[in-house]
């Protein structure tokens, strides 16, 4: 039984560094805080080393220059203060992650049934109101970094170019090894579901390649 699903949207990632990130070779060599496998794909494909930091750490990697980034949503990183140790906060790379909250299916049959309906009316509100906050989270979030004291510098055309490139040639390769290749039963689901959306392909043999996207994102 599913009670509500937790929209983390609005909270894209940026790159808080202490250089500039204006064009590809800027993340060249760069030794940057990665907080899972995918990431770790990405920032690698992007010709940087991927660094599993704990987030309670990065200040400190940072501060030390153990890190040459740290790599997070605005509000998470305004929240430890990260622009006390960078100068620059770049991106961003956009966001949307969801998860749900679930409940066993025989506990749930024994609840009774008025406290069904608080449940389900509770995780309605809460699913509402984190729509709500994703509306203005990544603006309010990139602002408070502002004030205290940090340059914004968005993506440039080449880096969103190269990024494509990298989620192209390392983060959807990788993931398709992980699950088993291209006879995965979900690659169906992406090939039918999700490619036509962000222009990819999974074949057959687990290779990934371009592809037009046929459904906007919405819809």
């Amino acid at each position: 039984m599913t009670v509500n699903f937790n929209w983390h949207n609005g909270d894209d990632i940026f790159f808080f560094s202490k250089k500039p990130l204006r064009g590809p070779e800027d993340f060249e060599g760069m030794k940057v805080r990665a907080f899972g496998t995918a990431i770790g794909d990405w920032i690698s494909g992007m010709g940087a080393d991927p660094q599993f930091v704990a987030f309670a750490e990065v200040y400190t990697a940072l501060e030390r220059g153990i890190l040459d980034a740290g790599v997070t949503g605005a509000t998470p990183a305004f929240g430890q203060r990260w622009y006390e140790v960078t100068e620059y906060m770049n991106g961003p790379l956009p966001n949307w992650a969801t998860s749900p909250n679930v409940i066993n299916k025989n506990t749930w049959d024994g609840l009774p049934a008025d406290i069904q309906q608080i449940v389900i009316e509770e995780g309605a509100k809460f699913e509402l109101e984190a729509l709500r906050l994703a509306s203005i989270q990544n603006e309010m979030g990139t602002q408070n970094n502002i004030d205290a004291g940090l340059e914004f510098v968005e993506f440039s055309p080449e880096l969103r170019a190269k990024s494509d490139l990298a989620i192209l040639q390392n983060v959807v390769p990788n993931w398709v090894d992980r699950i088993g290749g291209g006879s995965a039963p979900v690659i169906k689901v992406f090939n039918e579901e999700l490619g036509p959306r962000v222009g990819m392909r999974i074949e057959a043999d687990g290779s990934v390649v371009p592809a037009p996207v046929t459904i906007p994102f919405g819809e």
